[in-house]
């Protein structure tokens, strides 16, 4: 019910950016009505559409990734338990601040559905390492075409300034890669680290018991260790583990190129993909549900003066293709979960009353 509040709060939050920032009447500026012939032209309901699919095929590359994993490690086809897993772990990544409430549910739900409890614990932390490795690959090659491009983040003040907060964004992109070699190859590095952090929490009051933070911190980077090591016992899964990565980060990287062809605008796929990245990475430690209010104005900031229409409807239905559409999705198996959980319970009182 709480994530369930944010996502409310972040509907409104839209809501109001849209009657207060970007439905001014600022020059170039067009009206719903005028928006809505673009959109509707033969040839941009396709983008239109394309755009809507690519936020599902981020969900099945994403299934697909956890349905090979599944099947590595237990040997047994459990496509639903794959899909529910993915889609689970990303309604929850996105009604948690920070984007990390996802990979306890997805272990839960792991566990429940037959995974031995061990690899249920290793699998959702192997799919967010390459998901983050991807992104950082991804955040690297945008930040070498930006430089000798030119053309991927406006040059403005605002342009600059989330240019440097992704910098920021790719550097905690690579504290986990950084981890996990340490975890495993400087084991006494990894344990100097880990004994700074915990004093350094716990003197500005951040921990309130050393020896529980510093345990919790070498099981936290042990499972990431395990996982990596689990991961890499068969090269072809790495490969295709890594490839449905890049096909999540892409897929969800490219909707803002289709959207801007949809409201009548033209672009290039690979520059606006890179401006994506950018901005994806500049809001990525903004600790908000879904990085909320910081998505809407970067998008605003990156792609103003790109599309023939409203700024605000193009934004608007960017947010829903990449993040309302997996919430209502996953909202739908959270309730369809409830209400079987609930018809079970009544079933298995009823047979419980007529064995007595």
């Amino acid at each position: 019910l709480f994530g369930l509040l944010f996502v409310f709060l972040n509907v409104i939050l839209v809501i109001i950016l849209g009657f207060t920032t970007f439905n001014n009447s600022e020059a170039g500026e067009v009206t719903f009505e005028q928006t809505f012939a673009v959109w509707f032209q033969k040839e941009n309901i396709v983008y239109w559409i394309i755009a809507l699919l690519l936020g599902l095929v981020a969900v099945l590359a994403e299934a697909t990734k956890f349905y090979i994993l599944i099947h590595k490690t237990t040997g047994k086809s459990k496509p639903y338990l794959s899909l529910k897993t993915a889609i689970l772990g990303k309604y929850y990544d996105n009604i948690t601040p920070l984007g990390g409430g996802g990979q306890p549910f997805q272990i839960y739900y792991l566990t429940k559905g037959g995974v031995p409890g061990a690899e249920s614990m290793y699998l959702p932390v192997a799919s967010f390492f390459m998901n983050r490795f991807a992104f950082l690959i991804l955040c690297i090659t945008a930040f070498i075409y930006s430089a000798v491009n030119g053309k991927v983040v406006p040059n403005t003040t605002a342009g600059t300034t989330l240019l440097i907060m992704s910098y920021v964004g790719a550097a905690f992109s690579i504290f986990l890669p950084a981890a996990i070699f340490i975890a495993s190859f400087l084991p006494k590095l990894r344990v100097k680290i880990i004994k700074l952090c915990v004093r350094f929490s716990y003197k500005f009051k951040l921990v309130k018991n050393k020896g529980a933070a510093t345990r919790k911190a070498n099981k936290l980077v042990n499972d990431y260790r395990k996982s990596l090591f689990m991961l890499t016992r068969s090269k072809f899964t790495v490969i295709i583990i890594t490839i449905l990565s890049f096909v999540y980060q892409m897929s969800l990287c490219s909707i803002p190129y289709f959207v801007v062809r949809a409201c009548g605008g033209s672009a290039d796929w690979f520059t606006l993909m890179c401006t994506c990245v950018i901005g994806s990475s500049a809001i990525s430690f903004i600790p908000t549900p879904g990085n909320s209010g910081a998505a809407e104005l970067s998008f605003t900031l990156l792609f103003t003066g790109l599309t023939a229409s409203t700024k605000y409807w193009a934004m608007a239905y960017w947010r829903f293709c990449c993040y309302f559409l997996i919430v209502l999705i996953g909202m739908g198996f959270v309730i369809g979960g409830m209400i079987k959980s609930r018809h079970e319970r009544k079933q298995h009182l009823k047979e419980s009353l007529n064995s007595k």
